[in-house]
């Protein structure tokens, strides 16, 4: 059966396992090791216990350089087959390469353990365990050596995917030509796509782009740098006025740095697969990849607008990468908006779906609320405060809920300033939520000041206590406007 006739096959039959394996180990021996590992992992889903199978994954991920899920995948055969000495020896292979010379020995010893006589063993573990720098690859007997399945350059016959050494001729096993083809017979459709019209260069086009990318992607790291720099709570309420903008770049820098790395990884694959559905060749894959990244780092620079702006940082992806797309690929208008709709639909569900993990769906249920209430005036709820002439005092202490049970717990910290004269001997601070006390602090250097997370729906106590001729001056901060009651 002809290779892509095997493909083919395989596409139409997924549950034929035989085919399949049969199509892994030849992508396997052709160097596709990315394509075989699709397939070898949908191979262990079906037959978890299939000994070959874990040794071709595993080599496939030592190809790869994936050192650490190949370890996986052969430390759980020996945890089936624990006397496998080829397993072992693979697995020893795999350490060494990581770097773990010394666990490679030790696998080395349990193999001779199990035989004494097995080739080069003894030689392999008193090279393991010298003292000395690691030997060039040669002397180690190459990146195969040590149990790894062997993969040599070689040919994958066209007629029939048998491998094949690159010195042969003619295939060993049909005998058929081993010439590959040189690429001289245009793609389908060639000569329609190169009439499309361009506003620009492809050259200028891509160099454009790369740079747009490069700098929204400095961009980004720069706005995650300034979030995560902005410090503690404490830092954030009392340093200025407790903006909600504020609390939600500070609340929201994991969620966001999430869906941006997301949409990173996702909008280039959504692009190629959009493309896909018009046919082969309509946008090559490092295309896919410059258009996709210079769309996401934009979107995640858009993430960080002011939460009453959100709807139109939103709306402006959408609508840019349509323009993106058409300045920066080859196709047609038409070809397009086509691409343009299928992705937009693959990537919104995509970057919903990352934000939601965090967040729920409370931020979309609820943003009209949220949206009203970031838009008003932050410098008129930020502070409450009061004076007392003498202690002991209790004061009732409210806030204002935004509308929006996300933005009240993303704006909860609220910090509590306490100022007393420190003559007068300590002071004892509680916070009550009920009849439950939520902090207990005994106090005697002032300005005294503490954060609690409050629920903005809920009413609590600011109880002081001291010696009775001590003025006191409370302040409160919050995004969610306090209220001090006497």
């Amino acid at each position: 059966m002809h290779y892509s006739e095997l493909a083919r096959y395989v596409a139409e039959h997924p549950d034929d396992f035989e085919q399949r394996w049969r199509l892994a180990k030849h992508l396997y021996m052709a160097c596709a090791y990315r394509e075989a590992l699709g397939h070898l992992r949908e191979l262990q889903r079906g037959r978890p216990d299939h000994l070959n199978v874990s040794r071709y994954l595993a080599a496939t991920y030592y190809r790869l350089g994936m050192y650490d899920e190949a370890e996986g995948e052969l430390r759980d055969a020996l945890a089936r087959r624990p006397d496998e000495i080829p397993v072992q020896r693979q697995l020893a292979r795999v350490l060494e390469r990581a770097g773990r010379r010394e666990e490679a020995a030790m696998v080395w010893q349990r193999i001779l353990e199990q035989d004494p006589d097995i080739p080069g063993g003894r030689d392999t573990l008193e090279r393991l365990l010298s003292p000395e720098s690691e030997l060039d690859e040669a002397r180690a007997g190459g990146p195969d050596s040590g149990g790894a399945i062997s993969l040599k350059p070689g040919i994958v016959c066209p007629g029939c995917g048998a491998y094949n050494d690159d010195t042969n001729e003619a295939c060993w096993q049909c005998g058929g030509s081993l010439q590959q083809d040189d690429g001289a017979t245009p793609l389908p459709e060639a000569s329609a796509r190169s009439a499309a019209p361009a506003m620009a260069p492809p050259w200028l086009r891509t160099v454009i782009s790369v740079l747009a990318t490069v700098c929204l992607l400095a961009l980004s790291v720069h706005l995650t740098l300034a979030s995560y720099a902005m410090g503690r709570d404490e830092v954030m309420v009392f340093s200025r006025m407790p903006t909600v903008q504020e609390f939600v770049h500070h609340e929201l820098l994991i969620p966001r740095l999430f869906t941006g790395l997301a949409l990173l990884l996702g909008w280039p694959p959504a692009l190629w697969i959009a493309a896909r559905t018009l046919g082969p060749g309509r946008m090559t894959g490092g295309n896919a990849l410059v258009i996709g990244v210079l769309l996401a780092a934009g979107s995640y620079v858009l993430f960080w607008a002011p939460l009453h702006l959100m709807p139109f940082a939103l709306l402006l992806p959408g609508v840019g990468s349509l323009f993106v797309i058409i300045m920066a690929s080859t196709l047609t208008f038409a070809q397009a908006v086509r691409v343009w709709i299928i992705q937009g639909v693959i990537v919104t569900v995509l970057a919903a779906g990352a934000f939601a993990a965090f967040q729920g769906v409370y931020p979309f249920s609820e943003f009209p609320a949220a949206f009203k209430y970031s838009s008003e005036d932050d410098a008129e709820r930020a502070e409450a405060r009061a004076s007392v002439d003498r202690l002991p005092v209790r004061i009732p202490v409210t806030f204002e809920s935004s509308g929006s049970t996300w933005l009240d717990a993303l704006c909860s910290t609220t910090g509590f300033e306490i100022d007393a004269d420190q003559s007068a001997g300590p002071v004892l601070v509680e916070l009550h939520h009920g009849d439950k006390t939520v902090y207990r602090e005994t106090v005697s250097a002032f300005p005294y000041r503490f954060t609690y997370p409050v629920d903005a729906r809920a009413a609590y106590t600011l109880e002081i206590s001291g010696a009775e001729a001590t003025p006191t001056r409370i302040r409160v901060r919050s995004a969610l406007r306090p209220r001090l009651s006497r």
